[in-house]
């Protein structure tokens, strides 16, 4: 399942969709949507040509189109990741605007091979500091520097990420901190 109750529907075997139980450490909870993110464009880096961009706070984009969603759940202090990647999948409805390895390689893959790259970067991702996982996501941001519209009405520059990784805007007259892109849209102008 996605956010919201939305449905991730997969023929068998085409796709990668797995749940990873984590005990981060409390200073990393709040990186935890990076680490996978990251894990799941660095994993895919490594088969593609393009680069894979991160729709924060959990999608991951290939030529623009969703290729990976991500449902973060915590529940204390533990963190369940819920990934769906699209891997062979050939057949989407328009309306949905994905893609798959499959079609950008034009071959299929192995859903093993993907997957165990993704745990191995899951991994070491895990050991690195918050401010390092924030600059690595920043870079792969695909929103980064864009102006975006809330939805109450505010526009502003995306600047960054606060203490608490949350995606920090630039408005005419404050900072704002946003913690979940859901009503946030692009207003056109990606300078």
């Amino acid at each position: 399942r996605g956010r919201f109750g939305r449905r991730w529907m997969s023929p068998v075997g085409s796709s990668l969709l797995f749940s990873v139980l984590l005990k981060p450490e409390l200073r990393q909870l709040p990186y935890v949507n990076m680490v996978a993110t990251l894990a799941i464009a660095d994993a895919v880096a490594t088969h593609v040509q393009t680069v894979p961009t991160i729709k924060w706070p959990n999608d991951v984009l290939l030529e623009g189109r969703k290729l990976c969603g991500i449902l973060i759940e915590t529940v204390g202090d533990r963190a369940v990741i819920v990934i769906g990647l699209n891997v062979n999948e050939r057949n989407f409805p328009e309306e949905l605007e994905a893609i798959s390895l499959v079609q950008v390689l034009e071959k299929e893959i192995g859903r093993e091979t993907v997957m165990l790259g993704v745990w191995s970067i899951l991994l070491d991702l895990l050991s690195l500091e918050p401010p390092v996982i924030a600059e690595r996501a920043w870079e792969l941001l695909a929103w980064r520097n864009c102006e975006i519209e809330t939805a109450q009405g505010m526009r502003g520059r995306i600047r960054g990420f606060g203490e608490n990784a949350e995606l920090k805007v630039e408005g005419a007259d404050c900072l704002l901190s946003i913690a979940d892109a859901d009503g946030v849209r692009l207003s056109g102008d990606r300078t």
